[in-house]
């Protein structure tokens, strides 16, 4: 009997980062300069946003990483989401389970590769979320846990004083 432990994948619980901004787009350039500045080993990154997954509110990004030494095609290695927080001036950045990561505007060729290499990339991958991070956090971008807690906080007091404007009406 094999005791083991079993190494677990980064991002196996989705990861978020809550972002200053209310127009997705706003964003696509400093995610491309992240992915450009990146060149781990001899490796490129790309990160395309899925064109069947966007929306002025919502928008999927496949992250592909190229062998630059080999030419070797593009392989998918991770995903992530921005989506418009409602009723706030933010933008939800989640990265997925890795079992979400093959889903949208991958050929055929991209998803088999990306199956056949597994979590063999996801150091690159995690390489390229906290290098994202920083750059957000170095433009200011990045909510803080004390705005954070004023959101929580003002949604609190919206819900209650909801309530109590509605058994107000219903009671009159």
């Amino acid at each position: 009997m094999n005791n083991k432990d079993t190494e677990k994948r980064p991002f196996e619980k989705a990861w978020k980062i809550k972002i200053r901004g209310g127009d997705i787009a706003t964003l696509y350039p400093l995610i491309r300069t992240v992915a450009s500045e990146l060149h781990p080993k001899n490796f490129a990154f790309e990160a395309r946003p899925a064109d069947s997954m966007k929306t002025e509110k919502f928008a999927w990004f496949n992250v592909l990483i190229i062998n630059r030494a080999t030419n070797m095609n593009r392989i998918p290695i991770g995903a992530f989401t921005l989506q418009k927080s409602p009723g706030s001036n933010t933008i939800g950045l989640r990265v997925p389970p890795p079992s979400e990561w093959g889903r949208y505007d991958l050929n055929p060729e991209e998803l088999a590769v990306m199956a056949y290499s597994g979590s063999q990339y996801d150091r690159y991958f995690l390489e390229f979320i906290k290098r994202l991070e920083k750059k957000l956090k170095e433009d200011g971008l990045i909510v803080t846990w004390r705005e954070k807690l004023w959101y929580e906080f003002k949604d609190f007091i919206a819900t209650i004083v909801a309530k109590i404007v509605q058994t107000m009406i219903g009671g009159a």
